[in-house]
This record gives structure tokens, C-alpha cells and sequence, in this order.
């Protein structure tokens, strides 16, 4: 089974790739972990955000196959412990074959990727999403959830 993750984001900041790197590491059996970064489109003067964070959504959502099941990781989500997670994981992994998680950046996911997301939207865990400059693994909001 493949995970694609699927962050809007270019030059991670290197304690993200470190915590992608340790996750990697200690899911390669049987999940196989890939990580895909999406630029954040530039933000042009006048111009309403949601241009931009349509134009990121749909990078994002050419990054992953028409059949995949998509989950977004949202910090405003269903929040799980790393034990449900991990039981959310062994549970879905079964039957989800290839899925892609989509991490939004300093202004979240579009819509686009919200709707073709299926329902069960997880929450970021709260030690990654609170540090200090971050909007996720690739965020750079400056406060936290």
C-alpha cells in the first residue's frame, strides 16, 4: 500500500522532514510513504487568496488518481491520539489500497480539495500543528489551532 502525501509547500523546513523521514522509516511495512510538495502559488497584489489557493488545489488534486481515496488533514478536524491514528491506519489500509493525504498550507486547502476529499477529514497532530511558525508540515501561519 502506497500513501502519497501531498503538502503545499517547497523547502520544508528541516524538522518536518525529520518527522517525515522517522514516520517513513517506521511505517515501511506495510505502507509506503512518499511525500509530493505542491509551490504555493504566488500571491499577486489585488488579487483575491482564493485564486491562488484554487490555482495550489488543483496541483494538488492532478498529484493523485481519479480513484484514490483522498483524506484531507485539516487543524480544525477530528483530532486522534497517535494510538487511534494508529488504529485508524491498520483499519484503512486494507481496503484503501493507494490513498493520498492532503496538507494544505498558510491558508488551508481549497474547496476543490475539501469536496473531493472523502468525509473523514483528520486532524494534524496537535504537537505538529501548534510549533511555533507553522500551518501544518508545510504551513506558515504564525499562530496555532
Amino acid at each position: 500500500m502506497k500513501c502519497r502525501v501531498i503538502c503545499r509547500r517547497t523547502r520544508l523546513p528541516e524538522w518536518s522532514i525529520k518527522v517525515f523521514t522517522k514516520y517513513q522509516k517506521r511505517l515501511r511495512t506495510p505502507l509506503v510513504l512518499e511525500l509530493v510538495e505542491i509551490p504555493v502559488a504566488a500571491r499577486r497584489a489585488g488579487e483575491n487568496p482564493q485564486r491562488s489557493i484554487a490555482r495550489e488545489g488543483e496541483q494538488m488534486l492532478a498529484a493523485f488518481g481519479k480513484e484514490d481515496y483522498v483524506v484531507a488533514l485539516e487543524v480544525d478536524a477530528k483530532s486522534m491520539t497517535t494510538e487511534q491514528l494508529s488504529v485508524w491506519l491498520s483499519s484503512g489500509c486494507a481496503r484503501l489500497g493507494h490513498w493520498p493525504l492532503l496538507i494544505g498550507g498558510p491558508d488551508g486547502l481549497s474547496d476543490a480539495c475539501r469536496v473531493r476529499a472523502n468525509p473523514e477529514l483528520v486532524a494534524l497532530a496537535a504537537h505538529i500543528a501548534a510549533r511555533p511558525g507553522a500551518g501544518g508540515i508545510g504551513g506558515t501561519k504564525s499562530t496555532g489551532p
